[in-house]
């Protein structure tokens, strides 16, 4: 659990530090696009209940088992495209109303 919260304050801090350079029009999306990259968890094995972040299981399953296996992506490809979905509705919705 700590684990957790102290990896995704270290990922808020050092993305806010890096995207603070971009244009503001491009920081909201990027932020939200690396964020759920970053932060979106997977199981480590198949039968565990450990988690850990999705793209560190990836690599570490291409570079030490040398397996390309997309199991640990599988997370990615329901969150991603929910988050940019849910920040393009609230754009929209913010554009309209404010």
């Amino acid at each position: 659990m700590w684990f957790w919260i102290i990896y995704i304050l270290s990922c808020l801090c050092i993305t806010i530090f890096f995207f603070s350079f971009l244009p503001s029009k491009w920081k909201l999306p990027f932020f939200i696009l690396f964020i759920t990259l970053v932060i979106t968890p997977t199981t480590i094995e198949v039968s565990s209940d450990n988690l850990a972040p999705a793209i560190s299981i990836f690599l570490y399953d291409l570079i030490f088992e040398k397996n390309l296996s997309y199991k640990s992506l599988r997370v990615l490809l329901l969150s991603i495209p929910i988050n940019l979905l849910i920040l393009f509705v609230i754009l929209r919705l913010k554009r309209k109303f404010f």
